[in-house]
């Protein structure tokens, strides 16, 4: 039986980083970030696709995006 992997992302804005510049808010196709207070937020991280744009465009790399399997609790169950 294949296991099917379900990924979801996990994202991190540095605040301490972050200038405000808004170039991930208008990098983003899915709209995942809103500027609040002048920072950069990742309001809708569930519709990231993982397309590095953000990342990219941010010019103080303030943006970390990690990959988790959703399922990763449950892989002992999974296993033969």
């Amino acid at each position: 039986m294949k296991r099917v992997i379900k990924l979801r992302f996990e994202i991190q804005v540095d605040v301490s980083k972050c200038i405000g510049c808004g170039q991930c808010v208008s990098a983003c196709i899915n709209e995942v970030y809103e500027l609040v207070g002048g920072k950069s937020v990742p309001k809708r991280p569930e519709n990231c696709v993982y397309c590095r744009a953000c990342i990219v465009k941010c010019p103080v790399n303030a943006i970390k995006i990690t990959a988790r399997d959703i399922h990763a609790p449950f892989a002992r169950f999974y296993e033969k």
